[in-house]
């Protein structure tokens, strides 16, 4: 059995590493019918965690081979038709004496089933969504790879709403912060950049560590993974591209890579006396950025637009799902039960927030409205007096809100989930309750239910409050973080109520400005329209609804003959005042 260890040198980088990778691979393919064992020694040693092909080594056992690796072909591939996947296993077959043929066209990296299933680190900093990575900058040690960091910002931009980018870099290397992404610059080690890549939708790079992470990490089920990588001219696009990456090189469009790239390390000067930084070994093509700052012509020939159509090239494919989403500081899923007071509700909780940056989506299971867990991108908002105008889904993509508030109507508590596109720093639950009584009389007004007959819908409708009340009472007393029961009676009526709703849904600065106001979403109120005044707020209407129907038989039967809709009313509302009339 032949015992190789495998030594890179300490000055390389982890992108150097991930291709070795895929060297051991090889190699063990080659060598295993004989039996092999192979060990390395590398920087980035985290990159090599789970990988089943290695076994511990004893460099200074008799018996282990110990090998260098180089990679004489990178002097070379101006000509030589190789990709830098190939030069650590040439280098390696003509020392071991054996051939070794190429396998897969990627690294072989590995990642646990604990790390599989945990959070992305994306989701563990406050962003939920999905998202691609983005790495703006690079090593001071390789300026000659920097782009203009403006246009990083403009692809960013120009995105906002369809993609979420979540920026990555090493801390101590250059990367100018950008608005509007998730910055995790200097947050990461090697294995949680790696899970980063795993649940990342896309990257976009120069020629760079992530590039190579991108091809060599595994992909999820029924997942893929563009990368579009800013290449410029350093390097030979064939030395460096992957089958499947959008690689946008400018090699041969300029006077000093018409013979392949030009290999030099710094374009702006670093000032730490490396011989790489001496204006006679910088780039010949300077641009200057600002005034701090020049990039290479042949990255700067490469505009944001060449990106964006780049990225949004896998979009058209239809390689990677279309999503557009709005970003919001808080989000309100609220289901509740028809005329149980829904809509003034959320107009007074949509007053909390001032309305200008509010948006409302109304009964998503009913409305027709949710594609695959999402809100339609047609979705058009429903109108609530706290809320000026309406608008597309669409049209708010890229505009961040202040409060998304969208509703389901008479579902079961556990189909009115959080859609997938709305994506919020803070996410609420709400269900809302009113009692049994005054809402039974009030669905029965607006659906002109017969008096005479049993309705059809009547005991789907029992059930479904049921339902919700059994779902209120475990919030209630057992619930999590983000969830809120309402009771619509204590809402209406208890200012103290009010003050610690308010506080329980992130809105602390309660105004009741909105109270009084009937929204005309729904019809307005069943027995009065639009046509109550500010009083029916003070009064006790609203709890004497029940009073019309209490001689109907099947109404007065529904309670009398139900003493388990009876006691969930009794456990959340208390004794509604002469109701016990329909129970004798």
């Amino acid at each position: 059995m032949r015992k190789i260890l495998l030594k890179l040198s300490d000055d390389l980088s982890p992108g150097d590493v991930v291709l070795l990778t895929a060297t051991v691979r090889d190699v063990y393919g080659a060598l295993y019918r004989d039996g092999v064992q192979i060990d390395v020694q590398t920087p980035a040693m985290a990159l090599w965690e789970n990988n089943p092909l290695l076994a511990p080594l004893d460099e200074a056992a008799g018996d282990v081979e110990t090998v260098q690796v180089d990679a004489p072909l990178a002097s070379q591939s101006n000509w030589l038709p190789y990709h830098f996947i190939h030069a650590f296993r040439k280098d390696v077959e003509a020392k071991l004496g054996v051939e070794i043929p190429a396998g897969a066209f990627r690294g072989d990296l590995y990642l646990s089933d604990a790390e599989k299933n945990a959070p992305s680190p994306a989701e563990e900093a406050g962003w939920t969504g999905p998202y691609w990575l983005v790495a703006a900058g690079g090593k001071y040690d390789m300026t000659a790879k920097w782009w203009n960091p403006s246009f990083y910002q403009k692809v960013v931009d120009r995105l906002r709403g369809r993609i979420k980018f979540v920026q990555i870099g090493a801390a101590g290397d250059w990367h100018l912060p950008l608005e509007g992404v998730v910055n995790l610059v200097g947050q990461t080690d090697l294995r949680q950049l790696v899970r980063l890549v795993y649940h990342a939708e896309g990257v976009v790079c120069p020629v760079t560590f992530p590039m190579h992470l991108a091809a060599a990490v595994p992909l999820k089920a029924n997942h893929y993974r563009p990368c579009v990588v800013v290449a410029g001219g350093r390097e030979p696009a064939h030395w460096e591209a992957y089958p499947t990456h959008r690689f946008l090189h400018t090699t041969g469009a300029l006077p000093c890579n018409t013979a392949g790239g030009c290999w030099r390390m710094r374009c702006q000067p670093v000032g730490d006396g490396d011989p790489s930084d001496a204006p006679e070994k910088r780039c010949v093509a300077p641009v200057q950025v600002a005034e701090d700052l020049v990039v290479p012509r042949c990255m700067f020939m490469i505009k944001p637009h060449d990106v964006v159509r780049a990225i949004r090239t896998y979009y058209r494919g239809d390689l990677v799902e279309k999503r557009a989403f709005v970003e919001t500081a808080r989000s309100l899923c609220v289901a509740h039960m028809r005329r149980s007071g829904g809509h003034p509700f959320m107009n007074w909780v949509a007053s909390q927030a001032g309305g200008a940056n509010v948006l409302f989506f109304n009964d998503l299971n009913h409305g027709k409205t949710l594609d695959g867990g999402n809100i339609g991108e047609k979705t058009v908002t429903a109108p609530l007096p706290s809320i000026a105008g309406r608008h597309r889904f669409e049209d708010v993509v890229g505009r961040p809100q202040d409060l998304v508030l969208y509703s389901y109507e008479s579902a079961l508590p556990a189909d009115a989930k959080a859609v997938g596109n709305v994506v919020a720093a803070a996410h609420v639950q709400v269900l809302l309750l009113r009692d049994p009584f005054n809402t039974l009389a009030s669905q029965a007004e607006m659906g002109r239910w017969p008096k005479d007959e049993v309705p059809a819908k009547l005991a789907a409708w029992t059930a479904m409050w049921k339902a919700h009340a059994q779902e209120f009472i475990r919030i209630r007393d057992a619930g999590g973080p983000g969830e809120v029961p309402v009771s619509y009676n204590a809402w209406l009526t208890d200012e103290a109520y009010r003050d610690a709703l308010a506080t329980a849904l992130g809105l602390p600065d309660r105004t009741d400005a909105a109270l009084p106001q009937i929204p005309r979403q729904g019809g307005g109120s069943s027995f009065d329209g639009q046509g109550a005044g500010a009083e029916h707020v003070t009064d006790d209407r609203h709890f004497k609804r029940w009073e019309v129907y209490q001689d109907v038989p099947w109404f007065k039967a529904a309670f009398k003959d139900d003493p388990d809709l009876v006691a969930l009313s009794e456990a959340i509302f208390g004794h509604i005042d002469g109701t016990e009339a329909l129970t004798a």
